[in-house]
This record gives structure tokens, sequence and C-alpha cells, in this order.
């Protein structure tokens, strides 16, 4: 009596076990990358005696070209309501409320000329620059509205991109931008709360 050969019978299996595999990684897909963060909970936070603190914008992206925010993996608004939550703290007593207003939180991109044919070919020209703005006003307010204290920063950077740069160097460049803007925005709000707010301000 002759019986098949192991190989015969472990070649359905292979096959099979190789569809399964290939059916998984259909479904699954290419694998994401994960979500940049800008924290700031290695500085230390403002603590203030007061309710809030409450966010506002007023700047209302157009969702299109020149503006670029909308595309980016942190923006500037997103940026900023972080340094918010992360760096200003609030005790809740009293009366008075701390009101945010986000004035500005733009990207704009500024396409540049670079060199074509066979010069462009052997040159690497920078592609695009984008014109990062934030400006910020923060407040505190009485029961009533009315204005007892405000500190605002108004900070602007630019960061330009060579034209053979891939996608995640272009997100890199923009998170970069957006870090170097929060810099100046947290120098200048730091610098203002401690000035203007010296009356809510808990040492």
């Amino acid at each position: 009596m002759r019986f098949p050969r192991l190989s015969s019978l472990l070649r359905p299996l292979a096959l099979m076990l190789v569809a399964v595999t290939m059916a998984a990684c259909a479904t699954e897909g290419p694998p994401k990358r994960g979500t940049p963060e800008l924290r700031f909970t290695n500085l230390p936070p403002l603590n203030v005696a007061a309710q809030g603190p409450r966010i506002q914008t007023t700047y209302v992206s157009p969702l299109r070209n020149p503006n670029v925010e909308h595309l980016m993996p942190v923006s500037p608004e997103r940026a900023i309501r972080q340094w918010v939550q992360d760096r200003l703290h609030t005790t809740g007593a009293g009366t008075d409320t701390v009101v945010v207003e986000i004035r500005d939180a733009s990207v704009v991109e500024t396409r540049l000329n670079t060199k074509k044919g066979v010069v462009g070919f052997f040159t690497d020209d920078q592609e695009a620059k984008y014109d990062a703005k934030a400006n910020v006003v923060l407040q505190m307010r009485g029961p009533d509205g009315r204005v007892k204290a405000e500190a605002f920063t108004s900070a602007w950077r630019t960061r330009s991109i060579n034209e053979k740069a891939s996608l995640a160097d272009r997100e890199q460049i923009w998170f970069d931008l957006v870090e170097e803007l929060m810099r100046d925005v947290d120098q200048q709000m730091e610098t203002g709360v401690r000035q203007y707010f010296s009356d809510y301000l808990l040492r």
C-alpha cells in the first residue's frame, strides 16, 4: 500500500495559510502614522485665582489656498488651545473669568520660483515658504463682562521647503514651524500674565 508523500499533504495547507495572510493584509491596510503632539507640560503652570479659562476663536480659516493651517498635523489654533490647557491653570475662586481669544492662527503658503529644465534637474531650489501667525488676547473679565486685566501676544514665524521634499518632510517642517511660533507665544504670554495679572497670580 502506497501513502502520499508528506509534501503533497502540506502543499494545500500552505496555500491556504498564504491566502488567509494576504486577505488579512488587504483588510488591515497600511499602518497609520501617529499624530504628533505639541505639549507644554514641561513648563511650570501659571496658577490664576479665577474661573475658566474660557477659549473663544474669532479667527476663521478660509480652508483653501494660500492658507494651509487646516492641512497641518498640528495647527496653530490647536497648539494655542493645548498651551492654555497645559500652562494656564485656574483655581475656580471668585467671580472673575479668564478668557482667551484667538484672533489669528493662520499659516499662508507662498510659491517660489524654481529653475526648470536641465539646470533645474541638477539644482535644489526652495519650492515654497510658509508664514505662520498667532494673535492671542488673554483677558480677566468680571461677571458684568468688564475687562479688568489684559495681556496679548502677536507672533510670526516663517519656514521654506525644498522642492524635492517628501510629504513627511513637509509635515515635519510644518510641525517645527508651529513649535517655533508657540515658543514665542509662550514667552510673550508668560511675561504678560506676570506683569498684568499680578493681582490674580498665585506665587
